[in-house]
């Protein structure tokens, strides 16, 4: 059996920094975050002498984080303390998965940097606290066996499931019916892999655009998509590789992931062979370890900025096309058009009703506009 590689990349990336903003720009952060605390929503607004923009919300992040601010579908989540001390962590930044589709991890570090000279931070030192790299395989006739995980080539382990705080690699599993959906090995903030549907993954949460990285067809029943992930927390980083900062990471990740494809390993059923470091791996982990070691040496974008918000932006056009439908067919049926005249009637009542509100500025049509302008500021940012 061959699987398809449709996806290679690295899927989260996020880094903390030692350091501090400056006095204008904390306080252009507490009069946003107040706005959207008056107006139940994040606020837009311009940050910093270089006006970046970003949606501020009216709440902030365990840990001390009081500003929580996002950048857009294509950009970051970024956390500050309210905190001018530059000897204290106060930023942390997690880069959207749709932002590492788009650019290369050093392109994204780039501009992380510049972003913060922007920001006018003071930055010290830099810590890396979490990694992940995907891989998404056309996968006809599979479904793993979480049975046949193997956390440890030179140890016979009888696999089972485990609520054991303490045992980092025991398989967990999360099924629907009787249908496995995902297996995950060891825990976050150490080492994690994880297999599982991402089609389905995708559909459920209504992430479209990974059909456009794969060329597939969203309604086609008959694929089967399966990611392996891998994932490097910050404990897995610092204490295992003493790896913090991002040229570190950046230097030996391949290292980090390849270890971890030999440590957690997924094999052939039905091996007469009881020496587990001699049974012979899944077709899907040969090549996952082929792929994570050439996709890790040079990786390529799969989709551009453009591609990305033209998608999030047909997404949400169709979405107000759908209310809008459905409030139709109750208004034609409000105002007791029969079935061969509804069309035309309603057409021109709704077209009559909408200039007269525009004619005499309606103040809520307005305030609402404006109101979902910056909200999808990011799916138009010329506008």
């Amino acid at each position: 059996m061959t699987y398809r590689l449709l996806h290679s990349g690295f899927d989260q990336f996020d880094i903390a920094f030692q350091g501090a903003p400056s006095f204008e720009v904390l306080e252009q952060l507490r009069e946003a975050k107040e706005q959207a605390r008056i107006t139940g929503e994040p606020t837009l607004a311009a940050i910093g002498p270089q006006k970046i923009k970003m949606h501020v919300a009216e709440n902030g992040k365990k840990g001390g984080y009081a500003f929580s601010c996002d950048t857009g579908p294509t950009g970051e989540h970024w956390w500050f303390k309210d905190n001018n001390d530059q000897s204290q962590w106060n930023i942390m930044v997690s880069v959207h998965s749709k932002s590492l589709l788009c650019k290369s991890l050093a392109q994204i570090m780039g501009g992380l940097r510049e972003a913060l000279d922007d920001l006018e931070c003071r930055i010290g030192s830099e810590s890396v606290s979490r990694i992940d790299f995907a891989m998404d395989f056309l996968t006809p006739d599979f479904e793993p066996c979480p049975e046949l995980f193997i956390t440890h080539p030179r140890t016979k382990i009888k696999v089972h499931w485990s609520k054991k705080k303490d045992d980092d690699d025991q398989p967990s599993a999360v099924l629907s019916g009787r249908q496995c959906e995902s297996v995950t090995i060891g825990k976050m903030p150490g080492r994690q892999v994880i297999v599982y549907d991402k089609r389905r993954d995708s559909l459920d949460k209504g992430k479209f655009f990974w059909f456009r990285v794969w060329d597939l067809d969203p309604k086609d029943t008959t694929l089967q998509i399966w990611r392996v992930e891998l994932r490097a927390g910050k404990d897995h980083l610092k204490d295992s590789w003493n790896l913090r900062s991002f040229d570190q990471v950046f230097a030996q990740i391949g290292g980090v992931f390849e270890e971890s494809l030999e440590k957690i390993r997924y094999v052939l059923p039905d091996q007469l062979d009881t020496n587990v470091s001699r049974q012979q791996v899944h077709p899907i982990w040969a090549e996952a370890k082929k792929i994570a070691s050439e996709a890790l040496a040079q990786h390529k974008a799969d989709i551009t900025p453009d591609d990305i918000r033209e998608i999030d932006r047909q997404k949400c056009i169709d979405t107000y096309i759908q209310q809008i439908m459905g409030n139709s067919a109750g208004l034609a049926a409000a105002l007791g058009y029969d079935d061969a005249t509804m069309c035309k009637k309603l057409s021109e009542y709704v077209a009559r009703e909408l200039e007269k509100r525009l004619k005499f500025h309606d103040k809520s049509f307005w305030r609402s506009f404006q109101r979902a302008r910056d909200r999808l500021h990011f799916q138009n940012p010329d506008v």
